[in-house]
């Protein structure tokens, strides 16, 4: 006797159930930049000048992403909502507490960008989970645009990561 040894993840009951869950991860990564906007608004004025160049070049990565997600939301009938996520909040939260008091320089800027390197990784698992439930669905134009967002968060993930080990050739140090 054979076991089927594949792995099926669950289905659930309906298309619109799907839809509705789809939806809420589109909105889930749309608050994530929005609240990422702020946040990276106040770690330029709080990082060193070579940091804060990193953060000025996110930003501006981060408000093209809030743009795709706002489009793709639009084009779904789907509302923009206010606030974030919880842990994309606490991880905020976490970070203004830890700079509170800090002064600027080295340690300040590795804080903000340990903050910046786990949001990352939040932000890339709800892009790849965004992407599967296009695919599933059929959206070709959004898993288009998704796939698009997820190859920019990836890449900034890489500045980031270099950046954080001093090794970015774009880095005003080197």
């Amino acid at each position: 006797m054979t076991t089927d040894m594949t792995f099926s993840p669950p289905v659930p009951a309906s298309t619109d159930a799907l839809r509705r869950t789809y939806i809420e991860t589109l909105q889930d990564l749309h608050r994530t930049e929005q609240a990422l906007l702020d946040a990276l608004c106040a770690w330029c004025s709080a990082a060193t000048e070579s940091t804060r160049a990193l953060f000025a070049r996110r930003l501006e990565h981060t408000r093209a992403q809030a743009i795709r997600l706002g489009g793709l939301l639009h084009r779904l009938d789907a509302p923009l909502d206010a606030g974030a996520c919880a842990a994309v909040h606490a991880e905020l939260q976490a970070a203004r507490d830890a700079v509170r008091g800090c002064p600027r320089g080295a340690r300040r800027d590795t804080l903000l960008l340990n903050t910046a390197e786990r949001l990352k990784l939040h932000q890339l698992r709800q892009y790849e989970a965004a992407c599967r439930y296009a695919l599933i669905l059929n959206d070709e134009e959004a898993f288009g645009v998704l796939m698009l967002a997820l190859a920019d968060e990836r890449t900034s993930e890489y500045i980031v990561q270099y950046l954080s080990d001093g090794d970015w050739p774009g880095d005003p140090a080197h």
